[in-house]
């Protein structure tokens, strides 16, 4: 999936045909090597190759961010590499 910073916007990136607020962090994912993004909607850091969210979502009940947020970054496609179908947390995938 070709992912890159917007070449007008500072803080939208280019996720295959989307466009998502935020921007690009390092390192890479830790499973595929591919970028991360913090997706500022969901105010947490996915791998859009792999499709998982990287973080887990906070404990509180009521967060709006992750009330909101999907399983997946992009539901509609499936998760790929080590963390199929759900979150990885920050231990098991390095800072």
């Amino acid at each position: 999936m070709h992912v890159a910073p917007h070449a007008e916007e500072p803080l939208v990136v280019v996720v295959g045909e989307r466009l998502v607020e935020g921007w690009l962090l390092e390192p890479g994912c830790a499973v595929c090597g591919g970028p991360r993004v913090y997706f500022l909607a969901y105010d947490a850091v996915c791998c859009p190759t792999c499709n998982v969210w990287i973080e887990l979502r906070c404990p509180e009940p009521d967060c709006d961010h992750c009330r909101s947020r999907p399983d997946r970054p992009w539901p509609g496609a499936p998760a790929v590499g080590l963390a199929q179908g759900g979150s990885r947390s920050p231990a098991a995938t390095g800072p």
